[in-house]
């Protein structure tokens, strides 16, 4: 539950998510696993590190230039609405307006395969 223009910035979680719009709406943005190098990802190891070094908000093209190619998946989160996102794609999150959402998680068993096979950027 928050206010309008509340913001999660672009990050991936290690579960797979159900996101449950109870009020108010969302607008997400999805990107799936390819789109890594893309999304200038916080290095691995380092403070949020799952989590891109992008702000949706305040683009620069001249400073992250492979964003621009980062084509999203968008959507529009309504009450009575849910939307799966599957472990490990790189999502964003902005409240247009006042909002009560639910989110359930469940562990993915993709984590030991994604993590022994990903690259640092």
């Amino acid at each position: 539950m928050s206010g309008a223009g509340n913001v999660t910035p672009i990050h991936y979680d290690l579960s797979e998510n159900i996101l449950v719009q109870i009020l108010g709406e969302k607008r997400v943005l999805l990107w799936d696993k390819t789109k890594y190098p893309l999304l200038y990802l916080n290095p691995m190891g380092t403070l949020h590190d799952r989590s891109s070094r992008i702000d949706v908000n305040r683009q620069d093209p001249t400073s992250f230039l492979k964003f621009m190619n980062a084509k999203a998946l968008e959507y529009i989160l309504k009450p009575g609405e849910m939307l799966y996102i599957p472990g490990f794609w790189m999502h964003y999150v902005h409240a247009i307006n006042f909002f009560v959402s639910v989110t359930y998680w469940w562990a993915s068993p993709q984590i030991a395969r994604f993590i022994s096979g990903m690259q640092i950027y």
